[in-house]
């Protein structure tokens, strides 16, 4: 009977036992405010929406979506993995304990993105050690930016891209080192090793499909390791000039060349296998995004036009050189020269228009960061000072053995190019730093692993105490960081008031209604009240969206908000009332199984819904709807002086702006005075000003004064926030209905709505229907 050694087994197997121990403090950091129940933030709702949706149907989705983008909806051609893997997690959780979806989905966000930490691990061990592995494991779960977007409650795709990202890596790298097995000799020996190579190959197509399935991004990831193949040659020239005193000739580089054959065969192969497999199931129920109609897509939120194109198709020609001569002689490299030109002009004329949805120019989060200091403040604020300071040492490490003619592995210099590609990137939005996240912790991790297996060599039992101790007191000090951080995640929940709006929705819309409102809470709208919308946050290009595609229903949406002219604002919604014969039969006759006739369906209610929230959006209503970008300017009020003959308040707002409210102390009469030096504007009066007494409402208007500006003041009634409005913000339609419910203000010479007739109002909505019979 073999004896059981616990201590041999142990430290046999302590990394997994610390890699437990990760996932376990993942969990716990994501789950410290979780209310059961809850799906917080917009977004979320709609893969909530999915799953319920996918879970009373027996695990089909519907082929069409009556509630999004009414009245003609849409087809759903987009991908539902995440969904469907939290209903199968649903499953399998009601078998053990009776709990709501919500409860379930919920929990599953925490559980799901820590164990991230796996491919995490994996992705580490391969490129440095097992240290590594739990290094850059660790950082992974505790790093800001994903704790925010994957705390439990929060049901959107965030968790699965850095899941999936960690793991097409893992097994890309695995695939590539395993290519070494490749006999390219002959025709026998290449298809004889083929076949023992297609196990290691197979982790990496199965990963890059379920991304595929589950995110209408995930082969980014690939590109990246794709363009990664003429950047490593660049490398090796260089690192060969170092070696070689910078003496080098053209048969050099084609050597150098020739010795990547094996990971530009990986490489490769994986785009084309992922291609094939991918567009076999593009189609529904599983709608996987191919890696062509992805390169296509993130061509147009670079903005890639003229130049850029022109570097484009260079770049695929060299490419296509490359393979070329790694895998022949003569014509060869010439053959794969055209190729690469050839499939680069062919993906151009897919659609790169270099203009991307306007709905991604809106999103606060995707506003381009516009120099290095800004850009590094946010990589500090959302990925951690911690793992950006081990993350910047990898680059030392790369150039010390670099100059020291070391050997540097192609997965260490992929590192470096990954990091440096995700830092581009990240300027043009601080929404991607989620993706620059990945190679800062992934490097953090290969600087650790590199540092121990040098202080190991040392044999020095204080340098390795020293070095031990420094990582740790590191690592605890990011994790308090991510702890008070973690204490502070959540709060994104519907908020009371906005839940009663939509409860009365649920009680007095008719169930063929149309809600219209600024794109956002689109989703919380239909998964909430299971109404139809007219756009909600999921993009709708022209091929799926063939009447009014999400660039349109915005643009409608924003001027329909933005302008004063309410007989225009009218009809721009009133159209989207009507379904015609002719839509009905080119839907029918475009979608086929996916539309039926039956949802060719008039809607019999149209609602509009003015929220606070919109105040502060105000500037892309504007912007997409009249094209001048206007914006509410708001402010705190603080008292500033009081006299026997006045009192007065003020507020600052943006460089060197004062509105200033004063009261006579005598008369009573009550004035604001705007100065803005940089504007040349002192001492003006503000033409129009509205301020509560006991709750009522009083208007006033200035026009007397010599020195005036044509404006209007709106003071909350709790006396604590100023907002000032431009004559075109005053007379717009929106702030009729927020400021004023419609009923417009005499005073201020602004008119009552004819077409729009107030509801329901509360102080953070106010639904209007509109008179679509008119």
């Amino acid at each position: 009977m073999v004896k059981l050694n616990l201590n041999e087994f142990f430290m046999n197997n302590f990394h997994w036992f610390i890699l437990i121990g990760i996932i376990l403090v993942g969990i716990y950091l994501r789950t410290l405010n979780w209310i059961p129940g809850e799906i917080t933030a917009y977004d979320p709702q709609f893969f909530y929406r999915y799953t319920e949706e996918i879970l009373s149907n027996n695990f089909i989705s519907s082929k069409w979506d009556f509630l999004s983008f009414a009245p003609h909806g849409r087809p759903v051609d987009f991908e539902l993995g995440w969904s469907y893997t939290i209903a199968l997690f649903h499953q399998f959780v009601i078998q053990i304990k009776n709990v709501t979806v919500a409860e379930s989905a919920g929990f599953f966000v925490a559980l799901f993105a820590s164990l991230s930490a796996i491919p995490a691990y994996f992705l580490g061990k391969q490129i440095t050690n097992i240290w590594g592995g739990l290094a850059t494991a660790f950082f992974v779960l505790t790093t800001i930016i994903f704790l925010s977007v994957s705390y439990a409650g929060y049901t959107d795709t965030d968790t699965i891209v850095v899941f999936y990202t960690l793991l097409t890596a893992a097994t890309t790298i695995f695939a590539i080192k395993k290519a070494e097995i490749m006999d390219y000799t002959n025709k026998e020996s290449f298809i004889r090793t083929f076949k023992k190579y297609l196990i290691y190959l197979i982790p990496a197509i199965i990963a890059f499909w379920l991304f595929a399935f589950n995110w209408n991004s995930s082969w980014y990831i690939y590109f990246i390791f794709l363009f990664f193949i003429p950047i490593l040659i660049i490398f090796r020239v260089i690192e060969n000039l170092i070696s070689n005193k910078f003496k080098i000739n053209f048969q050099t580089i084609i050597d150098i060349i020739k010795k990547q054959k094996n990971l530009i065969f990986a490489i490769i192969l994986i785009g084309i296998l992922g291609e094939a497999i991918t567009l076999i199931t593009s189609d529904w129920p599983f709608n996987t995004s191919t890696p062509h109609y992805q390169l296509v897509e993130g061509l147009n939120i670079l903005e890639a036009s003229g130049l850029f194109l022109g570097v484009f198709i260079i770049g695929f020609g060299i490419l296509g050189g490359i393979v070329g001569i790694a895998f022949g002689k003569k014509i060869l490299p010439l053959i794969g020269i055209a190729i690469g030109i050839l499939l680069s002009i062919i993906l151009i004329s897919f659609g790169i228009t270099g203009i991307d949805l306007i709905v991604n120019q809106s999103v606060a989060e995707l506003q381009p960061i516009t120099s290095l200091p800004e850009l590094i403040s946010i990589m500090i604020q959302r990925i951690g000072i911690i793992p950006i300071i081990f993350a910047f040492s990898a680059f030392a490490i790369t150039f010390i053995k670099l100059i020291f003619r070391k050997n540097i592995n192609n997965i260490e210099y992929f590192i470096i190019i990954w990091f440096i590609i995700s830092l581009l990137l990240a300027t043009k939005g601080v929404r991607f730093t989620l993706l620059l996240s990945i190679p800062v912790i992934v490097a953090a991790g290969f600087t650790i692993g590199n540092i121990l297996i040098y202080v190991k060599k040392k044999s020095n039992p204080i340098l390795l105490t020293t070095v031990i101790s420094i990582i740790l007191i590191s690592v605890l000090i990011h994790f308090n960081n991510s702890y008070e951080l973690s204490n502070q995640l959540g709060g994104e929940q519907i908020t009371p008031d906005f839940k009663d709006g939509l409860e009365w929705l649920i009680q007095n819309a008719d169930k063929d209604s149309i809600i219209a409102t600024w794109w956002d809470p689109g989703h919380t709208i239909t998964g909430y009240t299971g109404l139809r919308v007219m756009a909600d946050g999921f993009h709708c290009g022209p091929d799926s969206c063939i009447f009014y595609d999400h660039n349109t229903r915005i643009t409608d949406m924003g001027r329909a908000f933005a302008i004063s002219d309410e007989n225009e604002s009218y009809n721009i919604l009133k159209k989207y009332t009507e379904f015609t014969d002719d839509q009905c039969r080119i839907l029918t006759e475009r979608f086929n199984d996916k539309f039926d006739e039956s949802l060719c369906k008039n809607p019999t209610e149209m609602y509009i819904l003015a929220t606070s929230d919109l105040i502060y959006k105000y500037y892309w209503l504007s912007f997409f709807g009249t094209s001048k970008g206007d914006q509410f300017v708001q402010c705190d009020i603080n008292q500033n002086q009081i006299t026997e003959s006045k009192i007065s308040y003020s507020c600052y707002s943006g460089t060197q702006t004062e509105i200033s409210l004063l009261q006579n102390q005598t008369s009573g009469e009550v004035s604001v005075v705007l100065n803005s030096p940089l504007q040349g504007i002192r001492n003006s009066i503000i033409t129009d000003l509205v301020i509560y007494q006991n709750g009522q409402q009083l208007a006033f208007k200035n026009s007397d004064s010599l020195n005036v500006i044509d404006g209007l003041v709106w003071i909350d009634p709790s006396f604590s926030n100023l907002i000032f409005m431009s004559p075109e913000i005053r007379d717009s339609v929106f702030t009729n209905m927020f400021f004023f419910d419609g009923k417009g203000e005499i005073i201020l010479g602004i008119d009552p709505l004819k077409n729009f007739n107030l509801r329901y109002k509360n102080s953070e909505m106010k639904i209007f229907d509109i008179n679509i019979n008119n």
